[in-house]
């Protein structure tokens, strides 16, 4: 189940960027493939926490809520990078 939810979202995830990126001069396209790109990218992560889940419950208590949650905000940290900032680009 967990494989299934993470390669769905990766699969989902690189469907809407594609479309995200080939759209780049809609507006309307932008907010709805980077909207879409979001919610995919956060299934994937989901799935990934749960794949990992028996590593973090070999860790301490503190650890094991905290690194599963700064990966996924690293991982939306570096995805807004691509998916916010095309957005806002001056068309010359």
């Amino acid at each position: 189940m967990e494989w299934i939810l993470f390669l769905m979202g990766i699969v989902l995830f690189v469907f809407t960027f594609r479309l995200f990126r080939k759209n780049n001069k809609d507006k309307n396209s932008l907010k709805l493939y980077g909207l879409l790109s979001y919610i995919s990218l956060a299934i994937a992560i989901i799935g990934m926490t749960l794949i990992m889940k028996p590593i973090y419950m070999r860790l301490p208590d503190d650890l094991a809520s905290l690194i599963p949650s700064a990966i996924g905000v690293a991982i939306i940290i570096i995805a807004s990078h691509f998916l916010i900032k095309p957005g806002f680009d001056e068309k010359k």
